[in-house]
């Protein structure tokens, strides 16, 4: 649910030059222009590996193209283009067998 509330988020602010999605499963959606899809409709990835299939492919994609375009990722940016704090993020209650 958290990644599904961000995807209004990637459509403020700046436009992005490209919006890649990497997920488990397919979503349905516009944003991200997009997806890599991990696997096919009944099967799992254990919830410990999401990170690494998803978050660290997309993490370092987006830190070496920053560099190339000359964008110093480790600095947000006053025009908002890079930036570290996210907004309106809800917290979720976890519910048992979630865990």
């Amino acid at each position: 649910r958290y990644e599904n509330d961000l995807l209004p988020a990637m459509k403020q602010g700046n436009t992005a030059l490209f919006q890649l999605g990497i997920a488990e499963h397919a979503i349905e959606s516009d944003v991200p222009e997009t997806q890599i899809v991990l696997l096919q409709e009944n099967s799992t990835i254990a919830e410990e590996f999401l990170p690494l299939c998803s978050i660290v492919p997309a993490q370092l994609l987006a830190f070496f193209k920053s560099l190339q375009l000359g964008l110093m990722p480790d600095a947000p940016s006053v025009s908002g283009s890079i930036s570290r704090v996210v907004e309106g993020v809800n917290i979720y209650p976890v519910l048992s067998g979630q865990i």
